[in-house]
């Protein structure tokens, strides 16, 4: 079990001495009775790791709300595990996503004032649980525990009376030897600021104990480096380091990566308006970091909980930014530092006294040996471009001024019909080219253009210039080529170092420079090509033949080409194109192949393709249908039904035809078109319906064919005779009414034996024999009937309709036949 320290004296003055007896803390949780509840796993060390927690007999990894945990709260709850890690202080607490797996996990209400021995005495305040759900997640707390020396009752991660680990548990140290390096030793060995000011010590004046003294040069990494020995002696006051602020650059190399802040034993990535911030801020991270000066910064999107900084004004502690406040950001930066190259002493971040790491410090370079393109190299690896040699830097030093990264680069793009220039449009289909140029002093070596694919994958191609300019040529503008380019440039110098950035958007667009008029349809007609913005008919000369015609109705999407011609007008000239060809027939557009060029002529060109022929409706306009879950019609078996089949004005004429595929059998009925429709009775089938148009136009037969309706038949007849024995043909007559069989009424005055022959008729039963009426005692909920029958249908509902009617009386029909019928569903 762990318990405090005591310091306890023992008198006798009988004997006229005293002694004393040090009680140290026993190491490690191995000693308590208690199960151990908290791990670190999969970390560089047994003090270091994912924070685990046991729970009702489980391991798993530890989260916190997302709400209402500070990172005070967090760091105590560290603290408790460290100590039960048989660990020092914790040092850090970091939240962590892990982007490959889930991981089960335990969400923490608890609060910890840091003192507990284990977690399972840390409790919540409000509602007295320790978990509040457990569930799959990416994210983990990493901590980081000090191995051999801990804070203990202090205000925070920075402060407290120092304990280091001996052979029989944690000891304080000696006052003697522990002065201002020692102590710069622990604050960086905890990763926090230097000492500032220290406690009185609470062991009782004068009394000596058995500790253990340090002798520190200030330059180790740990106490436990430092000289040390065992001595009699007053305990060390509590010390007092400078907050916790602290900076790193994460997932990158050394002098690379997203920018992390430590605050309160918690790191987070750090976030902010970057027009606030100063170079001087990123230079502070390079140099806390040993390396040179900024070279860049990036801003990127990345959600989680982040330090949001505010840099009115420098920190007092930091000097990083004044104000630290915890949120939830999707900004985040990544800072990309020079690894042994820095300009200081300068007026701005791109000048000064050129300096280059020699081990762990860095040299002044002498100017005797610098020449113009050792600055030129310089100032590409600092990220900057052309420089400028002070002339008066003395002997022993080299002061350069750098610029900026290059100035971006023009972009053009160019087809083959227009003149160069700049546009950010092409036709779809058409050939162009992208040319990136610059009016830099120093030439390019090469031109690198992007296309961004989407937002995690790009196409990269790179041209050698030719006078200080690279064309990029592509083939003909499909969908895919519409997106955001960026070209930059590079120089033989420094071939890895690139300019800024141009970026220019290509929109792809449909090609409308081709119509067809005066045909009563978009697919037939007098050809117009619009040129120059001006539309004109196009002159018939010798390059014209119906391979360029296919080429239009292929661009028009109006199918193959039937036939062009030459159509003379009348005897005036009139303003046309003169079309010169290129083309093997295979092109998407026409003038993809050809060009124009202005004419004067009274003959012109006339194109029809196969596509000429709106498509026809087909509408079922009555029958007993309705519309089942996979969109088709039912149809009671036995019901005629008709079909209406209609065109939009197009042209005069035609005739339309009902096809009808069933049964791997195909059928049609022709009927002529009147008024652009025509109607079409009959009983119905199982099987695909749609109208067909036809109509001989242009010297050709032209079809158009409807969408295709499903017929489906279901032996639900909407009549039945029943006469509560085994004979279908005679007994009361049930018919349909909104979907279910009931009575029909005999209080319908148009019922006779005319309408009881077309029941006999429809159930297969022969003729009709006779119908009569049977009274009931009371009224009940029946079908009405309503008439336009002539007796000769072939059912009973296709001449008729029903209602639901009360009534005390109901109709019987009898037939001939003494067969069965259709069954009833």
């Amino acid at each position: 079990m762990l318990s405090s320290q005591w310091l306890v004296v023992f008198k006798w003055p009988f004997v006229g001495f005293c002694c004393f007896v040090l009680l140290t803390e026993t190491s490690g949780a191995s000693q308590s009775n208690d199960p151990v509840d908290a791990r670190l796993v999969e970390g560089g060390s047994r003090c270091s790791g994912r924070l685990e927690m046991k729970y009702e007999g489980t391991w798993k990894t530890l989260t916190f709300k997302v709400t209402g945990s500070t990172s005070a709260t967090k760091i105590k709850i560290a603290q408790v595990a460290c100590r039960q890690m048989g660990c020092g202080s914790a040092i850090s607490i970091t939240h962590n996503v892990n982007h490959v797996n889930q991981r089960p996990a335990w969400e923490i209400e608890m609060m910890c004032d840091g003192t507990e021995r284990t977690l399972r005495e840390c409790r919540d305040t409000n509602s007295r649980r320790r978990v509040g759900r457990t569930f799959e997640t990416e994210s983990s707390q990493e901590v980081i525990c000090s191995d051999s020396v801990r804070f203990g009752n202090g205000n925070s991660v920075c402060s407290g009376s120092l304990n280091v680990k001996s052979d029989n548990g944690w000891a304080p140290v000696c006052e003697e030897g522990f002065d201002s390096e020692a102590q710069k030793v622990v604050c960086k060995e905890f990763g926090c600021g230097p000492p500032t000011v220290s406690k009185d010590s609470s062991t009782p004046e004068g009394v000596p104990a058995l500790l253990k003294k340090f002798q520190c040069k200030g330059n180790e990494a740990r106490l436990q480096d430092c000289a040390s020995s065992t001595h009699k002696c007053k305990q060390a006051p509590a010390i007092t380091c400078q907050g916790s602020y602290d900076v790193r650059l994460v997932g990158g190399e050394t002098c690379e990566g997203i920018l992390e802040g430590k605050l309160e034993g918690e790191w987070r990535p750090l976030a902010g308006s970057l027009a606030l911030w100063k170079a001087e801020h990123f230079n502070n991270v390079c140099e806390k970091l040993g390396c040179g000066s900024v070279l860049s910064t990036l801003k990127h999107n990345r959600y989680g909980r982040v330090w949001e900084l505010s840099c009115w004004e420098s920190h007092t502690n930091s000097s990083f930014c004044k104000t630290w406040m915890p949120q939830f950001s999707h900004k985040s930066m990544t800072v990309t530092c020079a690894e042994n190259v820095r300009l200081v002493g300068g007026l701005d971040r791109c000048s000064g006294k050129l300096e280059i790491k020699s081990g762990p410090s860095w040299a002044s370079v002498c100017q005797q040996s610098f020449t113009t393109e050792n600055a030129q190299v310089t100032c590409a690896e600092l990220g900057y471009t052309r420089s400028a040699m002070e002339e008066d830097c003395g002997e022993y030093r080299t002061e350069i001024n750098c610029r900026e990264r290059g100035e971006e680069p023009h972009m053009d793009i160019h087809t083959l019909d227009q003149d160069f220039g700049y546009r950010s449009e092409v036709v779809k289909g058409q050939r162009f080219a992208i040319s990136c140029s610059t009016g830099s002093l120093y030439k390019p070596f090469s031109m690198r253009l992007r296309y961004e694919v989407d937002s995690d994958q790009a196409v990269e191609w790179i041209q050698p210039t030719v006078g200080k300019t690279a064309m990029f040529f592509f083939p003909a503008a499909e969908d895919a080529h519409q997106g955001y380019y960026n070209c930059d440039y590079n120089y033989e110098f420094k071939p890895d170092f690139f300019s800024k950035q141009q970026l220019l958007y290509v929109t792809v667009t449909e090609r409308h420079d081709v119509r067809l008029v005066d045909g009563h349809s978009r697919c037939a007609g007098r050809l117009e090509v619009e040129h120059q913005k001006k539309w004109s008919s196009v002159s018939y000369q010798h390059s014209w033949s119906l391979k360029e015609a296919a080429i239009v109705c292929r661009q028009l999407s109006c199918g193959a080409a039937v036939s062009t011609s030459k159509v003379d007008n009348s005897p005036e000239v009139l303003s046309a194109w003169r079309f010169y060809s290129d083309c093997d027939g295979s092109e998407r557009a026409l003038m993809e192949c050809g060009v124009v060029k202005k004419w004067s002529s009274s003959s012109t060109i006339e194109v029809v393709c196969t596509d000429i022929l709106h498509k026809p409706n087909i509408t079922i306009i009555s029958g007993p249908s309705f519309t089942n879950s996979e969109g088709g019609q039912m149809i009671s078996m036995g019901h005629s039904i008709t079909i209406n089949c209609s065109m939009e004005p197009q042209y005069p004429g035609g005739h339309f035809s009902v096809k009808i595929n069933s049964l791997n059998q195909t059928h049609s009925l022709t009927q002529p078109a009147v008024n652009h429709s025509a109607v079409f009775t009959f009983t119905v089938t199982e099987g695909n319906y749609s109208c067909v148009y036809h109509n001989f136009l242009f010297n050709h037969n032209f079809s158009s064919e409807s969408l295709s309706l499903l017929m489906n038949i279901t032996d639900y007849i909407g009549v039945m005779l029943d006469d509560e024995d085994s004979s279908p043909c005679s007994g009361k007559l049930l018919v349909d009414v909104q979907g279910g069989l009931k009575l029909l009424s005999a209080e319908s005055i148009v019922w006779d034996l005319k309408h009881a022959s077309v029941v006999c008729r429809q159930l297969g039963c022969g003729s009709a024999v006779s119908t009569n009426n049977v009274t009931l005692p009371t009224k009940e909920k029946m079908a009405r009937f309503y008439s336009d029958c002539d007796g000769s249908e072939s059912a009973l509902l296709d001449c008729g309709t029903t209602v639901e009617w009360f009534s005390s009386s109901y109709v019987q029909v009898n037939c001939t036949g003494q067969q069965g019928a259709p069954s009833m569903k």
